[in-house]
């Protein structure tokens, strides 16, 4: 049985034709299906984002593309830290009371 996530349900598990070794797994967002992440056996990871409306389950079109988000990102752990100092640096500038007003 899948292990339970708060925010992601792992949609996907990619392996290799002899089925040995994990090729990338696929997660998607439980809140709104709007984000869906894949991280490869390389370290690296795709996310996508979706707006207005749009969500994972929806087909791929140009319209879909043009309400979409793509990064690739190979030092993830590197990258949320330095967002996680966004937000601290967003507190110190703004204070305390816009900071929670718009940033959570």
């Amino acid at each position: 049985m899948m292990k339970e996530y708060q925010h992601w349900n792992v949609h996907k598990i990619n392996k290799t034709n002899d089925g040995e070794l994990i090729v990338s797994v696929e997660l998607r967002d439980k809140e709104y299906n709007t984000l869906e992440l894949s991280f490869k056996w390389d370290g690296c990871v795709n996310l996508w984002k979706r707006y207005n409306g749009y969500t994972n389950d929806d087909q791929f079109s140009q319209e879909v593309e043009e309400n979409m988000d793509y990064i690739h990102i190979c030092d993830l752990e590197e990258y949320v830290n330095q967002l996680q100092e966004v937000l601290v640096i967003a507190k110190d500038i703004l204070g305390e009371e816009k900071y929670e007003r718009d940033f959570k």
